[in-house]
């Protein structure tokens, strides 16, 4: 970075190699977003018929948020503080932003709830989707690179503002964004903040430390290895008894 850790002001003109660096980011989360629009539950929310299970599979995924955010949250604060400590600005930015996620697992029980969940299973033990993604955080955070955080906090926040905004012009929106669920909706609005927020960062890394798009790229595919189709089969196994590679 600047010296002295300082982010350079204002959004400036980002090196070619930044912007070149930043396509290949962007296009990772497009492979992720074509995988999920191609999942078998993805149909849900183009057929009416099927809101019933709509709304029992988003239930579902919501229940298992809480049995990785919490996980992945502490990660990351652990990912940052690994940063050279001259990177004072980035590392302030980045621990700003990773603390307004901090209770995003709280709201999607919340969500939960009021989809009709059942509170005695707040404490359950994380399903094997959800121990991946927590267990992939978790060594990402002691073995990689930690500017690698950035690009797997990428996936995280530009797939979300990607298909928070699919849902929301699907038929399914209505259940989807019923009974006030926050989870969602504050999304929509949200990761479109969160997501600008973090190709700016990557440009401006990536023109101070071109070389740091070896621990973005990585640690972006490693964790989308276990995020989000693993998470959503098993949402939609637990809903409505849907058997692995079946059609939904």
């Amino acid at each position: 970075m600047t010296p002295h850790g300082r982010l350079p002001r204002g959004k400036g003109k980002y090196s070619e190699t930044a912007e070149k660096g930043f396509a290949e980011l962007d296009a990772m989360v497009t492979d992720v977003e074509r995988e999920v629009r191609a999942w078998r539950g993805w149909q849900l929310l183009e057929n009416p018929s099927r809101h019933t299970d709509l709304r029992l599979v988003l239930r579902e995924i919501l229940h298992a948020v809480p049995m990785y955010q919490g996980q992945t949250t502490e990660a990351g604060f652990r990912m940052i503080g690994r940063l050279h400590k001259s990177e004072v600005r980035l590392m302030q930015v980045l621990s700003h932003h990773k603390a307004e996620e901090a209770e995003h697992g709280l709201w999607a029980w919340d969500d939960y709830l009021a989809m009709g969940g059942n509170p005695a299973l707040q404490c359950a033990a994380p399903t094997p989707a959800a121990f991946a993604v927590a267990a992939v955080w978790d060594r990402m955070a002691d073995r990689c690179d930690p500017f690698g955080y950035i690009g797997a906090e990428y996936l995280f926040e530009n797939l979300t503002e990607r298909l928070t905004k699919a849902i929301a012009a699907s038929p399914g929106a209505g259940i989807a964004f019923a009974n006030g669920t926050r989870f969602l909706s504050d999304h929509v609005t949200e990761d479109v903040r969160h997501a600008n927020l973090f190709r700016h960062l990557i440009k401006q890394v990536l023109t101070e430390r071109p070389d740091a798009i070896g621990p973005m790229t990585q640690c972006l595919s490693l964790f989308r290895q276990v995020y989000p189709i693993p998470l959503r089969d098993e949402a939609l196994v637990r809903a409505i008894g849907a058997p692995a590679g079946d059609a939904a």
